[in-house]
């Protein structure tokens, strides 16, 4: 009948509300650096690349790990932000946020009230932090006749507690800072009365609490308690920030439950590993049931952007070679290894860091989708991620389109860099398949010589592309040794080259084929030099 509605033009009532919950806000100093113009601060383009699915959804809540406590920012504990962000939040799409975090004092009481001015200012609705208890109730969202309430709670704060203004706390109020809130204090009884509360207006609640341990992958134990506690007591969704990585979520649908430990960072510049990674979850909500829950990663440096075109590539190689190989994780990169070791030499093959170079990681797909992946052989499709969503999207007309962030990828393949496992990996040869975005010529870098191989390269390369002077290029003349093809021929690797095709005036299809027809020849070539 729906359809049918649809069909004579007629409009369906909506019976549902959706939400996207975002990770830690944050505003680090290179933020800010990159904001100012000069003039003043601008953050519009921080989240001009997201803000088409921010904006998909009715409600979309983030947790502002930092407070707007006027000048002198500061993009170091204690924060204190320019007030252009909030306008940018705002403007991007983001219309709630929670703000109890550890961060809520750092501009003291003054900070916490002149915070709550600000959002109000740019109409984004908020709960957490309030300036007096008369208005510390549920944050009730509303939409479709669907009513949905927010609770936000943290394990404590850096700063003394901001009397008499309120920061909803895990446990009970300290007198001085650095009392440990959280696990030896947790107020059930105020916890369970505030869900009581909210049952009794809201159709579903949400808890969302900072808490966990920072920079851990797994919820600690009292995370998982609380968790638990807040199901008992009637909460429908638990969400948790402060670690500033991804931890583990479930979707209970016999229980119409949903949690999701940690939603990592949002937007944010850390240093420790893992940081610019995270989660964002939209959830579709009717009255009586959680209809649908979708996560997607996000890379988050300086500028959030969907890793969903990564994550969508990495899955496609995954069932590949799911007979021969299995995935795991160096640092921030994803690597292939053997299921079985075999008494061979291991090969390294990858397709090099540029992510405005998609005919590498497309043309390795292809091989392992047509070919059974030897046992030998161990794979990085793509070296970056957050180059990869950086540069290769597409736009409507499919035309490669590089979205021009600044991003350094050294620190994703940091882990990778170990002399033992690379060594490992390249005892039989490495080969890396990429592209010269700037040049209509092909060529090969090469770290560590092995003619034969070489000799059929140049003649695939000959047969679809002009070639770059003799077609060679070595380590005397390469301006970048500080490369894994580098390392590898160090390390003892009997060849090492990249391959580079050319992307100006060649067709994506061309350069495919041809860099398959090299993994072919690299496969089979039997480590003789």
């Amino acid at each position: 009948m729906e359809k049918f509605k649809l069909f004579l033009n007629e409009q369906v009532e909506k019976t549902s509300l959706s939400v996207m919950f975002l990770g830690d806000i944050m505003n680090h100093e290179i933020q800010m650096s990159e904001a100012w113009n000069g003039t003043n601060y601008d953050y519009t383009n921080f989240f001009k690349h997201i803000k088409r699915e921010l904006k998909s959804v009715d409600f979309c809540i983030g947790n502002l790990e930092t407070v707007f406590g006027g000048k002198p920012y500061s993009g170091t504990s204690p924060f204190s932000s320019p007030d252009e962000l909030a306008y940018a939040l705002a403007h991007s799409g983001i219309n709630c946020l929670v703000t109890a975090n550890n961060h809520s004092a750092d501009c003291s009481a003054d900070g916490v009230e002149r915070t709550i001015d600000i959002l109000d200012r740019y109409g984004i609705k908020h709960t957490g932090t309030f300036k007096d208890s008369e208005v510390a109730t549920p944050l009730i969202l509303e939409k479709n006749g669907v009513k949905l309430a927010i609770l936000n709670y943290t394990w404590g704060m850096e700063k003394i507690y901001p009397k008499p203004h309120i920061v909803n706390l895990i446990g009970d109020p300290p007198d001085i800072s650095g009392d440990p809130i959280h696990p030896n204090n947790i107020n059930y009884n105020k916890i369970s009365g505030d869900i009581k509360q909210a049952k009794s207006v809201a159709d579903k609640v949400v808890v969302f609490f900072h808490w966990g341990d920072q920079y851990k992958f797994r919820p600690n134990k009292n995370q998982v308690s609380l968790k638990d506690f807040c199901f008992f007591k009637g909460a429908d969704i638990v969400i948790g920030a402060h670690p500033h990585v991804v931890q583990s979520s479930c979707w209970y649908k016999n229980n119409d439950k949903y949690v999701a430990y940690s939603l990592g960072n949002f937007v944010a510049y850390q240093s420790q590993p893992h940081t610019s990674k995270g989660m964002t979850v939209k959830i579709d909500i009717s009255k009586d049931k959680i209809e649908n829950v979708k996560e997607s990663m996000i890379a988050s440096r300086l500028y959030p952007i969907s890793l969903d075109p990564y994550v969508e590539y990495i899955s496609k190689f995954s069932q590949a070679v799911k007979d021969t190989h299995i995935k795991n994780k160096l640092g921030e990169v994803d690597v292939f290894i053997p299921q079985q070791e075999i008494n061979q030499k291991n090969k390294l093959i990858t397709s090099g860091l540029q992510g405005d170079e998609p005919a590498g990681p497309m043309a390795l797909l292809k091989w392992v989708q047509s070919n059974k992946a030897p046992s030998n052989i161990f794979f990085i499709p793509i070296l970056s991620a957050e180059s990869y969503v950086n540069k290769t999207h597409f736009d409507n007309s499919g035309q490669n389109v590089n979205l021009q962030i600044p991003h350094n990828p050294s620190y994703e393949i940091e882990e990778l860099i170990n002399p033992t496992l690379l060594q490992k990996m390249s005892s039989g040869g490495f080969l890396s398949c990429q592209e010269d975005p700037n040049r209509d010529v092909s060529y090969l870098m090469v770290w560590k010589h092995n003619e034969g191989l070489i000799q059929d390269f140049l003649e695939i390369l000959e047969d679809n592309f002009k070639i770059r002077g003799d077609g060679v290029r070595t380590t005397d003349v390469i301006e970048d040794n500080t490369t894994i093809g580098n390392y590898c021929a160090k390390l003892g690797a009997p060849v090492s080259i990249t391959t580079e095709t050319p992307i100006i005036n060649t067709s994506i299809t061309k350069r495919i084929d041809a860099q398959v027809s090299m993994i072919t020849k690299f496969v089979e070539y039997d480590g003789k030099v």
